[in-house]
């Protein structure tokens, strides 16, 4: 993720151009209509289509903003634990990436020892639409289990469904967003017994895994600290609520001015 991408959540950022561009046509046809009465139709049907876009966007935005403070609020009631104390359940920590001594990745781009890899390689287009240049960004990824470790031991991460959030400053033309051994990271997820424990001859460290869990619940893999997420995590909540309340009323708005 880039910084842009880490202070606004991009699916909000793209509701509020939307939102700016779609109030810039509306003054635009409207003033055109004053002049010109023939427009007023337009104005209208232009109005009323982005009055239904504005609810569904409004609902949209919404949602986000409950799904934000739902997972804070999660985040917030579960505290972090050591490795040790860990117990079957939910379950937040956060250590050091070991590497998996049975198999690594390396990244594309960087040829990087890592457990995890996003590779973007975007296209080199100068010129043209952003439709033609996203056709040419190839985007490649892989990830393997790996272990985490605290000052009181290590504990077994399988990364499979895993939500994984890893920000860069180092943004190029073609970028690898790694997980590499060394690396602190926080991860919120479910400890399970490790269900293939008998087949592998599973160590001490292996009998306990970090997953997705039966349940399904939130299982999160970032380079960002408890705190940062919770920051962010508070601001999309307070941009969805803010955002879904100002377009619902826009809507009921323009229903009562079609009533009057």
């Amino acid at each position: 993720m880039s910084l842009a991408e880490d202070l606004v959540d991009p699916k909000q950022l793209f509701v509020m151009l939307f939102s700016i561009v779609s109030v810039g046509l509306i003054f635009f046809f409207g003033s055109r209509a004053e002049s010109d009465p023939q427009q007023l139709e337009k104005i209208n049907f232009i109005f009323s289509f982005f009055a239904f876009a504005y609810l569904l966007l409004g609902l949209a935005l919404y949602y986000s903003g409950i799904s934000s403070f739902m997972r804070k609020r999660l985040i917030e009631n579960i505290p972090t634990s050591k490795v040790r104390s860990i117990a079957i359940g939910p379950v937040e920590i956060y250590g050091e990436v070991v590497a998996n001594r049975k198999k690594i990745l390396i990244s594309p781009d960087w040829k990087k020892v890592c457990v995890y890899y996003l590779n973007i390689e975007k296209g080199e287009i100068k010129e043209g639409s952003a439709l033609e240049k996203l056709a040419k960004t190839k985007i490649r990824t892989d990830r393997i289990p790996f272990l985490l470790r605290d000052e009181t031991g290590e504990v077994l991460v399988d990364t499979k469904e895993a939500e994984i959030k890893i920000f860069t400053h180092e943004v190029t033309t073609n970028t690898d967003y790694i997980i590499a051994p060394g690396d602190k990271i926080y991860i919120m997820g479910t400890a399970s017994k490790n269900p293939q424990a008998d087949k592998i001859k599973a160590t001490e460290t292996e009998k306990i895994v970090i997953n997705k869990g039966e349940n399904k619940q939130v299982f999160t893999i970032s380079n960002k600290s408890e705190k940062e997420i919770l920051t962010k995590l508070k601001r999309g909540a307070i941009a969805g609520f803010v955002g879904g309340i100002t377009l619902t009323i826009f809507f009921f708005s323009w229903v009562l001015f079609s009533l009057v």
